[in-house]
């Protein structure tokens, strides 16, 4: 249970790193178009200094860009570990359930079927278990 702890601790460090990724990346986005917005409105009083406001808004809005695909990833990361994390729960919870088993060799059987199971074998090996 202990690595359930530690697991779901993780989880919460990625997924509040994913928010405060897209929240930066948002708030640069803002920034970006405020930047062109104040451009616009310069460029009839000073053409050069529009020119470089506008310069500075399409960085921004590149940095902006990076960092919403930073989030993308990390978001897609973050997906891939909660399956996994799915995965181990469920595991856990069938070896929990196999110790209510009252005959050892059914709690033998159960738990050959559920490491089978973890290392990808096939649905048939675990019938041929069943059998012998």
């Amino acid at each position: 249970m202990e690595q359930m702890k530690i697991l779901t601790a993780y989880y919460g460090d990625a997924t509040d790193r994913a928010k405060s990724s897209y929240n930066l990346a948002k708030y640069i986005a803002y920034s970006s178009f405020a930047l062109f917005f104040f451009a616009a409105i310069l460029f009839s009083y000073n053409q050069d200094l529009a020119q470089l406001v506008t310069l500075v808004g399409a960085i921004n809005s590149v940095v902006a860009g990076v960092g919403f695909y930073l989030y993308r990833e990390s978001s897609n990361q973050l997906e891939a570990y909660l399956e996994k994390l799915y995965d181990l729960q469920k595991y856990l919870l069938a070896n929990s359930f196999c110790e209510l088993l009252s005959n050892d060799n059914d709690k033998d059987l159960v738990r050959s079927i559920i490491i089978h199971g973890m290392i990808g074998s096939s649905v048939e090996l675990a019938a041929e278990l069943t059998r012998s």
